[in-house]
C-alpha cells in the first residue's frame, strides 16, 4: 500500500499538450537556451502570464468599483436636487 501524499496540490500533474511541430521544436531549442526543460518552461512562462492576469483583473476590479462609486455618487446628487424644502423627495 502506498503512502498518501499529505498535500496534493503541491505535486504537479502531467499534462498531454498538442503543438504544432514547428513550435514544439522551437520550444525546446529555447528551452535548451535557457538550460532547462520544455516543461519547466512552459511552467515559468504559464506562472507568468498568470501574474500579469491577476495584476489585469485588480485593475479591472479597482475600474469597476471607481465606477459604482462615481454612478452611486451622481445618483445620490440627482435625489438631493429633486428634494422640495420640508426634505421629503417627490415620487
Amino acid at each position: 500500500m502506498s503512502r498518501p501524499r499529505t498535500n496534493p496540490e503541491k505535486h504537479k500533474k502531467n499534462v498531454a499538450i498538442t503543438l504544432d511541430p514547428v513550435l514544439l521544436r522551437n520550444s525546446r531549442a529555447l528551452a535548451a537556451s535557457r538550460g532547462t526543460s520544455l516543461s519547466q518552461l512552459l511552467d515559468d512562462l504559464l506562472r507568468e502570464w498568470m501574474r500579469g492576469q491577476s495584476a489585469s483583473d485588480a485593475q479591472l476590479n479597482e475600474a469597476i468599483a471607481n465606477y459604482i462609486e462615481i454612478h452611486e455618487t451622481r445618483q445620490e446628487a440627482k435625489a438631493r436636487k429633486i428634494q422640495p424644502a420640508g426634505g421629503e423627495a417627490t415620487s
